[in-house]
């Protein structure tokens, strides 16, 4: 008993240490992983130069302790590299800050091997198919972000010249890429075709980076992976640097440049490195919102990592000679402007809106092959040859560029719009549109919208007693005392709606007479080539068209000799002045029905689209027994000739059962019929009693304020 209780503890301590050596074993490092990353390159043999440039930067302990993916180029692309580059053969040679560039923009933090990078997936908070659990909700955003793996390279600070404020600005840069070129039948990135077609100097075997083949990828290092490359690539720049440095694209940059912003950036400014404490901006475009495509890779994306590695611009930027040639002949002539220099911001901003793109979908970014039929920055479809329009392409650190021996139009070039652009005698009208009304800006640009504009120049614009004051940056209106008031901004918009028609059928020859504006409830009359609004009736004016222009797309474009005014006078105005004789006889009855408050129609308060019709007091007289004296049944028979929710004119355009303001008698109102051709209107009520509007523009078809007035020569008695 004795012997079998003291093998107890040595059978333990057997067992104990037969698991200490089955835990060495498992957690014993693989001998396939081998050497740490540093010494892995140094066993390959050819990667000595990449190895040296480690070791003068004093990084070899670094890239030892952490996790790394590196992609060192061979001794022979290395050489090759800095003796066409900087006329040296050996990394000892390079200064400094080349050498740090040429190092460090090949190295990406974490250990991935190819097939991890091609499948590198992102995750952020929103809306776009839900994947649950690890504290909270979270989204995928797209298949794979490997086509820009962020390196550990730093740009330095740049000093850039910004013309508006005219000083030079010290710049921040952010992270700068290694694009992994790939195709994936699922996400679809790239074919061969694309990818020569940006890189026609290389091939595509499947395994690229950039300009570079990865001729020994999948090297394990016991904290990394290592990808040889058959040559370097060096730090990607950026959009903004590319354009800046590239002579045959300046033009287009000096565009750009109008729409620059600079941004403090505080952190920058507090972590330099240096005695010398500047303050440190970011160049930016964002604030000019058709201009987002354009900005510096991570340049304030508020959503974190996966936002800015996920976006990818696309520039199409034509040449020197391209621009110069189109801006010319489109804008510098008699009625144009003295120079490119002095083509307004806000004719140029869509030109150059209309030339980039911007995507977070990796997926959908627009490759050589997708350029026949891609959507801008502005959203307007656009078609592009890749063999005859496109000059060179590359892929940038945060952008795909085409550069291009041709112009995008955009659609506001092409449409109605097109001779408030080309023409400066228009520059008052079209500020106020860019100005205060871009929604109707961007539905008169639509290839869908049909319809006209009337403009009146700046020398009509002032004739009619508007101005403008360019240092406070303000418009103007003259009253009838000669004192100026300020318009808001509320009334240019409805000043510049009043110009605007749906429909171009508004001529001398089509007989249609009256035109609905998109200022809401206001229209103009156009007959025998004049043309005029409810304000302009009330000044007793009318308005010459001086000449029109159908080059537009999508409308007809009128030049007038004055502006088309916002009416100011009411429906009720026109129905109680005492100077239309021929609404007497129909103001004793409101008046007896207790309808007149003052200046104003109890009835018609606070109500638009109506269509007032009036008896002539003839017919009023000849009818009189038949008109209640109830003070109700007066008011539902005054009621029956107020039409609401429809502006009728005798243009032909309307024509139907109209509801009136009778009060139902059971759950609709009272409906009045409507016969409407050019020549002539009738109205008939329930009981086919026919009314015929009086053709005497002194009494009929009044352009007030929320509607229109008719005489008519019988009265309506309802159902």
């Amino acid at each position: 008993m004795k012997r079998k209780f003291y093998r107890i503890p040595l059978l333990l301590l057997f067992i104990a240490i037969g698991c200490q050596t089955d835990l060495d074993e498992h957690y014993e490092i693989p001998d396939t992983l081998g050497e740490r990353l540093v010494t892995a390159m140094e066993a390959q043999g050819d990667l000595t130069q990449f190895v040296k440039a480690i070791d003068l930067l004093g990084i070899r302990k670094d890239l030892e302790k952490s996790s790394y993916t590196v992609f060192p180029p061979t001794d022979e692309a290395m050489v090759k590299y800095m003796k066409d580059k900087h006329g040296v053969e050996d990394v000892a040679e390079l200064s400094e800050q080349d050498r740090e560039m040429l190092v460090t923009a090949h190295i990406v933090r974490n250990s991935m091997s190819w097939d991890q990078m091609l499948r590198l997936n992102i995750f952020h908070t929103g809306s776009w198919g839900e994947k649950p659990g690890e504290g909270g909700t979270r989204q995928e955003i797209g298949v794979s972000w490997g086509f820009k793996l962020p390196t550990v390279y730093s740009p330095p600070q740049q000093e850039i010249y910004d013309a508006k404020a005219q000083k030079t600005r010290k710049v921040r840069h952010f992270t700068t890429y290694l694009p992994v070129m790939y195709y994936d039948k699922f996400s679809g990135m790239l074919e061969e075709g694309d990818y020569t077609f940006f890189f026609p100097d290389s091939e595509y075997t499947g395994f690229n980076v950039h300009a570079a083949v990865a001729v020994r990828p999948n090297i394990k290092a016991l904290n990394g992976v290592i990808h040889v490359l058959d040559r370097p690539v060096p730090a990607l720049v950026n959009a903004e640097t590319f354009l800046a440095k590239t002579p045959e694209y300046s033009l287009f940059y000096e565009l750009m440049n109008r729409f620059a912003v600079y941004e403090y950036d505080a952190w920058a400014t507090r972590n330099q490195i240096g005695d010398v404490k500047d303050s440190v901006f970011t160049k930016t475009y964002r604030t000019q919102n058709a201009l987002d495509w354009v900005e510096d890779d991570k340049t304030y994306h508020t959503g974190g990592y996966d936002e800015w590695l996920g976006l990818l611009n696309v520039l199409t930027v034509p040449d020197n000679e391209t621009l110069k040639t189109y801006l010319t002949e489109s804008f510098v002539h008699e009625n144009g402007y003295a120079s490119i220099e002095e083509i307004p911001d806000g004719v140029i901003k869509p030109l150059v809106s209309a030339h980039g793109f911007n995507t977070h979908n990796i997926a959908s970014w627009i490759r050589p092959s997708q350029l026949d039929n891609f959507v801008n920055g502005i959203g307007q479809p656009t078609s592009l040859d890749k063999d005859k329009d496109v000059n060179f392409a590359t892929i940038l650190n945060n952008a795909a560029f085409y550069g291009l021996n041709k112009v995008i139009e955009p659609n506001l070039y092409k449409a109605v719009t097109r001779k408030m652009l080309f023409d400066r005698r228009f520059s008052y009208m079209l500020d106020i549109s860019y100005r205060f009304n871009s929604s109707v800006t961007t539905l008169m640009t639509s290839p869908e919208w049909d319809g006209t504009i009337f403009m009146p120049t700046n020398e009509a614009f002032e004739a009619s007693g508007y101005s403008y004051d360019e240092e406070t940056d303000t418009y103007f209106k003259e009253d009838n005392f000669g004192d100026k008031e300020e318009l808001s901004d509320n009334e240019l918009q409805e000043l510049l709606q009043m110009h605007m028609v749906l429909g171009r059928n508004h001529d001398n020859t089509s007989g249609r007479q009256f035109a609905k504006t998109l200022a809401i409830g206001n229209y103009l009359r156009v007959k025998d080539g004049k043309v005029r609004s409810g304000g302009n009736y009330e000044q007793g004016e009318e308005l010459n068209i001086v000449a029109s222009d159908a080059s537009g797309v999508n409308g007809t474009f009128y030049e007038i000799d004055g502006v088309l005014d916002v009416p100011q006078r009411s429906l009720s105005s026109y129905v109680l002045s005492p100077l239309k004789d021929e609404y007497s006889e129909f103001r004793k009855i409101l008046e007896r029905a207790g309808y007149v408050n003052g200046l104003s129609i109890s009835k018609l308060q606070n109500k638009e689209n109506i269509t007032v019709l009036i008896p002539t007091n003839e017919a009023l007289i000849r009818n009189r027994d038949k008109i209640p004296e109830d003070q109700v049944e007066l008011r539902q028979f005054i009621d029956y000739h107020f039409v609401q929710d429809a502006v009728i004119f005798t243009d032909g355009e309307e024509s139907g059962n109209f509801y009136t303001l009778k009060e139902p008698k059971r759950k609709e109102f009272e409906t009045v019929s409507v016969e409407n051709s050019v020549t002539g209107l009738v109205f008939r009520d329930g009981n086919g009693n026919g009314a015929v509007v009086v053709d005497d523009p002194r009494f009929s078809n009044i352009l007030a304020k929320g509607g229109t007035v008719h005489l008519i020569d019988n009265v309506l008695f309802g159902q």
